[in-house]
């Protein structure tokens, strides 16, 4: 026996970012995630009915939007002024509230939890119980599960993974290939600096201070700067420095050891360890770490692969 439809286009009708999206009513009462949808209840809108489902409790409130090719169903949610648009899927037992965006070929799924001006976009994953909000972004193919929390303009891209009871926060930014597990990322300097040096770099200070790792060229010049020239047993200091929390901005910038700048011949360069103290550290962003001043403690060449030093 067919089970009647939930849900039925309105004439009420609204145009959004040059789409008309039609408001829905309720066609029968049910029960999503303990809040009662009553029978003639005016929900969100939809550019059309692909964009939710007939079958399931999934339901758009408020003045949510769904439209182009996007769809929630199950038991998803959608709320407040949240936007689903393109080919996101919004499935399971997934929220999306108050101004989040989710769009793109995006997908949110488990009991996974959008809000607060976040966005989920590219092709990224949001699964099992992760939460994003306070304008954080999740882009490309990241992809972010367990009880993960993205935080306060934090932004994961490329391939990164973020799993278990991770945090990232204050406008960290995790990218690459990065795999996060139960720990605290932030690029605020007054909170889990320590911490975030472990998880994108995997280098642990000890007293207070971290060696990072500088590939410039033979002569020690760097890279984007052949003025500026590094001397063993002595202190590199940034000529300029901004304070904000961008990772290539002015000061000196270092990583571990296998951050390579893939542009440069192994031939042609070699690699500085520089000892930093934490309180010279302005962001750690994607795996890079820059900071104000260092003692560049020595050096050490790198054969290419396959060839031996």
């Amino acid at each position: 026996m067919t089970r009647r439809p939930k849900y039925e286009l309105t004439d009420i009708i609204i145009k959004h970012n040059g789409a008309l999206l039609t408001r829905i009513r309720a066609l029968r009462t049910f029960e999503i995630r303990g809040t009662k949808v009553s029978k003639g209840a005016l929900g969100g809108f939809v550019g059309s009915e692909i964009n939710l489902a007939q079958e399931g409790n999934a339901w758009i409130f408020d003045d949510a939007k769904v439209w182009e090719n996007a769809r929630v169903r199950d038991n998803a949610l959608i709320a407040g002024s949240a936007e689903v648009y393109g080919y996101a899927l919004i499935c399971d037992d997934a929220y999306i509230l108050n101004r989040a965006k989710v769009f793109q070929k995006a997908c949110v799924k488990g009991k996974a939890q959008v809000s607060r001006n976040a966005s989920i976009q590219g092709t990224a994953i949001l699964d099992e119980e992760a939460q994003v909000s306070d304008h954080a972004t999740v882009t490309g193919d990241a992809r972010v599960f367990g009880d993960a929390r993205i935080l306060n303009y934090a932004t994961i891209k490329g391939e990164a993974q973020v799993r278990g009871n991770a945090i990232v926060k204050h406008h960290a930014v995790v990218g690459q290939e990065q795999l996060l597990t139960n720990c605290v990322c932030s690029s605020d300097l007054t909170q889990d600096l320590a911490e975030s040096l472990r998880c994108q770099t995997g280098l642990l200070p000890i007293n207070g201070k971290v060696i990072l790792y500088k590939q410039v060229r033979k002569d020690l010049r760097s890279f984007f700067d052949w003025r500026f020239i590094y001397t063993v047993g002595a202190e590199a200091e940034a000529l300029q420095v901004i304070m904000n929390h961008k990772a290539c901005a002015s000061g000196l910038h270092a990583s571990h050891a296998n951050y390579w700048n893939e542009a440069q011949e192994p031939r042609t360069s070699t690699f500085l360890a520089i000892e930093v103290a934490l309180e010279d550290i302005i962001t750690i962003q994607a795996g890079k770490v820059r900071f104000k001043k260092g003692v560049v403690l020595g050096r050490y060449d790198i054969a290419p692969i396959g060839e031996s030093k």
